[in-house]
């Protein structure tokens, strides 16, 4: 467990789930300024002059560690772990990245949005913030479509190849884009992959 010091400027933004902070006694502009001066230097301010925050992270819960090389195993892992969790609900869809590492394990999943029943938002920074902050080797993108259907609209093909341009310049590339449908469908799910325009 690591514990780290960091000014509220520099509070990681979205991409830790649970924090717990305290304050840390902050020293004032003159109590800074003599510490400072005490050990030979001449203080500049800056912002980091202001409050300080203690900040410790804490495993909410493990994901499991599945490989995702094929759409099935992607489409086992969102029942196992996506479903199941109390923030889902299959009224709306949700657009999930599985972040993956060279072995193509599942290393964590990111809700990247929320939406309505026929559609959600979706942007390459979104996708790959908490990629590049879990230094992904590659990922894979689900969303479900409530109604049960997964062919995928045109607004999914659109997506597909923006993020699939976004990983090719960040060097994370993306594994598949998997539509989710219903599972007693004749198709429960559309792979990108398979279909091959990944």
């Amino acid at each position: 467990m690591k514990t780290d010091l960091f000014s509220e400027a520099d509070l990681p933004f979205n991409l830790i789930t649970e924090t717990i902070t305290a304050p840390v006694k902050a020293l004032s502009p003159q109590e800074t300024a003599d510490a400072v001066r005490a050990g030979g230097y001449e203080h500049t301010p800056s912002m980091f002059d202001g409050p300080c925050y203690e900040v410790k992270i804490n495993c909410v819960r493990e994901c499991p560690c599945i490989i995702c090389d094929t759409p099935i195993k992607s489409l086992d892992y969102w029942e196992s772990s996506i479903t199941t969790a109390p923030w889902f609900s299959s009224e709306r869809e949700q657009i999930i990245v599985l972040i993956l590492d060279a072995k193509l394990r599942t290393v964590a999943h990111s809700i990247v949005s929320v939406g309505t029943l026929s559609e959600c938002m979706c942007h390459p920074r979104d996708v790959f913030r908490p990629a590049i902050a879990l230094n992904a080797y590659s990922i894979v993108i689900m969303h479900n479509h409530p109604s049960g259907d997964a062919t995928p609209s045109a607004a999914d093909y659109r997506v597909t190849r923006s993020l699939k341009d976004a990983g090719q310049m960040l060097q994370i590339p993306l594994t598949d884009h998997i539509v989710v449908g219903s599972r007693t469908d004749k198709n429960p799910y559309y792979s990108f992959k398979e279909a091959g325009q990944i």
